[in-house]
């Protein structure tokens, strides 16, 4: 455990959806250890590749940190 992060007190619960209703979600998710390599256009290009060809969900804004990422994504039906 890092003193500066601290662990989940509590485990995420899923996504629940509803039929004919749309659903978004909002999701922040960090690097392993807090390892800075989202930094790196590379991954970004890659990241923006994943989640163009993706055929489930889609991914609207984004804020890409060093060390986590915060998105928007919504299911995709078609």
């Amino acid at each position: 455990m890092n003193e500066r992060y601290p662990e989940r007190k509590k485990p995420a619960h899923g996504v629940r959806s509803e039929l004919n209703a749309s659903t978004i979600i909002f999701a922040t998710v960090c690097t392993k250890n807090r390892v800075p390599w989202l930094a790196d256009e590379e991954y970004h290009t890659i990241l923006r590749d994943v989640w163009t060809t993706a055929t489930r969900w889609r991914v609207g804004r984004y804020v890409l940190m060093p060390d986590h990422m915060h998105f928007f994504a919504g299911q995709y039906d078609g």
